[in-house]
């Protein structure tokens, strides 16, 4: 697969939930954009950031404490009320 050589843009399918799409929706006719540009403009902006935190060290870093907090959060689960379920 990835990337056709004979085109600078390439689609690309997400699966979203609902209450995301809705909330893209709403949020892209506030901006006067199309839900498809706004989403475009989220992830392009979203890379440049993932760049830039790689570029001075800090993803690496991040990707440590997140995954850091997995681990933790997997050994200290806070226990429910009887009458309370998670989803």
């Amino acid at each position: 697969m990835g990337r056709p050589k004979s085109s600078v843009n390439t689609n690309i399918t997400l699966v979203l939930p609902k209450t995301t799409i809705d909330d893209l929706t709403r949020l892209s006719v506030k901006a006067g954009l199309s839900r498809s540009q706004l989403m475009r403009n989220i992830m392009i902006a979203g890379v440049d950031e993932l760049k830039a935190m790689e570029k001075v060290g800090l993803l690496q870093g991040a990707v440590y404490f997140r995954d850091l907090g997995d681990r933790i959060g997997k050994h200290f689960q806070p226990s429910l009320p009887f009458n309370l379920q998670e989803d």
